[in-house]
């Protein structure tokens, strides 16, 4: 049994599913009700502000704008904190000698394993923050008559057409869905690499130290590189809009480079974690 088998692969995501689907729909739930919570917010702000200046309709657009990113913002970040949740618990059999021998015993390659352990806590993480998406819009629609999508439809696109050249909007959006992918998945790598490491709070642990490394990062450049940062911005006042934003598309094209080989990186560093459990 060294070859890789597709339906040993699904046997594995469906012992793992079968085992674990209470805590999943607990998991959803919990979700949609955060982004209730949060839509229901962001909406108020905007018909208070909107209210406060029904005069300037300008104004009202502009801050409509600003909130709809903000609902972006926020599902996106639900969905890598759910991702980085369920990969940090992705490997419970790490914790104890009995959970490891039960991991030993299951009748699948560790490649399958392993693929099966990374499939459910990303792909299926993916798919119930969607759901949660979903029924939080539902959920507003039913108290506010206001779908979430459909104003981040409209408004943020058209803040985007303002702000830039319309030929140029659809490859700045693809790269930027192009950037959060790879934040997903360099998320989903280290908090598995977490859970090889951690036996308890893995995925606490993993981001403290995320928080940890932001700050030194933080530190060392505000004190190395302030006049370097001064000097950026002041050549960004010079430049049109056209060239900043082919700046800002080099600055994403190394950010998904960058977090995608440390994801690489940590996903092998956890396979063969993982893999010496079987020895």
């Amino acid at each position: 049994m060294k070859k890789f088998d597709f339906s040993r692969y699904i046997l594995v995501c469906r012992k793992q599913f079968v085992e674990d689907w209470r805590r999943q729909i607990g998991f959803t739930a919990v979700m949609a009700i955060l982004l209730f919570f949060v839509f229901w917010i962001i909406n108020w702000q905007i018909d208070m502000m909107t209210a406060m200046d029904e005069t300037n309709s300008a104004m009202s657009e502009k801050f409509a704008m600003t909130f709809s990113w903000t609902k972006i913002i926020a599902f996106a970040s639900v969905v890598m904190l759910a991702i980085g949740y369920q990969s940090a618990h992705s490997m419970p059999f790490m914790k104890s000698k009995t959970s490891q021998i039960a991991h030993v015993v299951l009748p699948a390659t560790t490649l399958e394993k392993y693929l099966a352990t990374e499939t459910f806590a990303f792909v299926f993480s993916v798919i119930e923050a969607i759901v949660a998406f979903f029924i939080a819009d539902g959920l507003q629609f039913a108290l506010t008559g206001r779908f979430t999508i459909a104003d981040i439809a409209s408004i943020s696109f058209s803040e985007l057409n303002y702000m830039f050249n319309i030929q140029k909007v659809n490859s700045f959006l693809s790269l930027v869905v192009c950037t959060v992918v790879a934040s997903l998945f360099f998320h989903s790598a280290w908090f598995t690499l977490c859970a090889t490491f951690f036996r308890k709070h893995p995925f606490l642990l993993g981001m403290l130290i995320l928080w940890g490394i932001n700050q030194v990062l933080s530190i060392f450049g505000s004190m190395v590189s302030l006049d370097f940062i001064n000097e950026i911005f002041a050549a960004m006042d010079k430049m049109s809009k056209k060239e900043i934003m082919a700046q800002l598309q080099i600055f994403l094209y190394i950010a998904i480079i960058g977090q995608l080989v440390f994801a690489v990186g940590f996903w092998i560093w956890s396979y063969f974690r993982m893999k010496k459990v079987e020895l």
